[in-house]
């Protein structure tokens, strides 16, 4: 049987707390792939209008006339035979200044698109590539740490290259897998699109409901059973395939305690966003240098116990997997 939550939990917290060094790894590899992405990015001239946003639309408003005004023309007018009443000509349309703006604005990032797709396809490319390595690296550091082996930082560059092309091979099914999912929904909703237009209204609610909540308790049942799916490829060195059965092996008659696992962690990082949103409230009141001050530690603290909550994560992860898979839990 699984270990309970708050055990695992636990274990989790205490794991990450001993392992600052590959915190702080883990921490430097993300911030050099962000910065070489932003980087990249900046090389391609981005376009100002891109950067800065759009200025408000100024609201002229309509000029007041006066009840003794209006009357006096409403009398004068009655009084006007019909054909001495011409209508005014007509002016040229103008096009307004926000328009020409918002035009102005679209053409600018449509030719910096045209220009920088290839940087912008390489950043992409390297961040995919990077972050998997990066995840691959976390997960065998851990794996060490929870196996109560010499973690030594070599796991990262060890355990990403050698989990590197599996993890690659898991991403791309699951991205399959999701466009399956984007082009079944399409066809079902050109399928009942004409039934949509002629039943009620009440019954067309009642199908959407029906339809919305299946699909997101099927998306929640998948997602609470392959927690496990990048865990396998590194510990268990397994490919992509075989990991997902092994996902699914290790949840099966656990789904409960993993999702409740998920969610407890999910909510822990629910907190600690909401003290960073605290401290915000509050540099917000304050105003002045103060309130500079704060915001910067707001936004180290929530970095760094980011990173942590994510260490925390993934060997609670790490120490589910191993109870479960040990032969006294099956």
């Amino acid at each position: 049987m699984a270990p309970g939550i708050g055990r695992v939990i636990g274990q989790g917290f205490r794991t990450a707390g001993r392992s600052w060094a590959g915190i702080g790894v883990f921490a430097a590899g993300w911030l050099l792939l962000w910065g070489a992405v932003t980087g990249l990015i900046a090389l391609t001239g981005v376009p100002q209008e891109l950067i800065v946003p759009p200025a408000p639309v100024s609201e002229v408003p309509a000029p007041l006339v006066e009840g003794g005004d209006a009357a006096k023309d409403l009398f004068g007018q009655m009084a006007t035979p019909p054909a001495a009443q011409q209508p005014p000509p007509a002016e040229p349309a103008v096009t307004p200044p926000q328009s020409q703006e918002t035009a102005a604005r679209e053409q600018a990032v449509a030719e910096w698109f045209g220009r920088a797709w290839p940087v912008l396809g390489l950043c992409v490319l390297v961040y995919a590539a990077l972050s998997l390595w990066l995840t691959g690296g976390q997960i065998g550091y851990l794996a060490q740490r929870v196996t109560a082996q010499p973690a030594r930082i070599s796991a990262y560059w060890t355990a990403g290259a050698r989990a590197f092309g599996s993890l690659l091979g898991a991403s791309l099914l699951g991205l399959l897998a999701l466009a399956a999912l984007v082009l079944l929904l399409s066809l079902l909703g050109a399928v009942f699109s004409p039934l949509s237009r002629t039943a009620p209204e009440g019954l067309r609610v009642a199908l959407g409901l029906i339809v919305g909540v299946a699909v997101l308790v099927g998306l929640v049942w998948v997602a609470v059973r392959l927690s496990f799916w990048f865990i396998t490829i590194v510990v268990d060195r397994l490919g992509p395939l075989a990991s997902l059965k092994a996902s699914f092996r290790v949840t099966r008659g656990r789904w409960w305690r993993v999702c409740g696992l998920g969610v407890s962690l999910g909510l822990i990082s629910l907190v600690a966003y909401g003290g960073f949103m605290l401290l915000n409230a509050l540099a917000g009141f304050m105003g002045g240098v103060g309130e500079i001050v704060i915001i910067l530690l707001a936004v180290l603290l929530y970095l760094v116990a980011y990173v942590y909550l994510e260490f925390t994560r993934t060997a609670a992860y790490l120490h589910f997997y191993e109870a479960a898979r040990a032969p006294s839990a099956s």
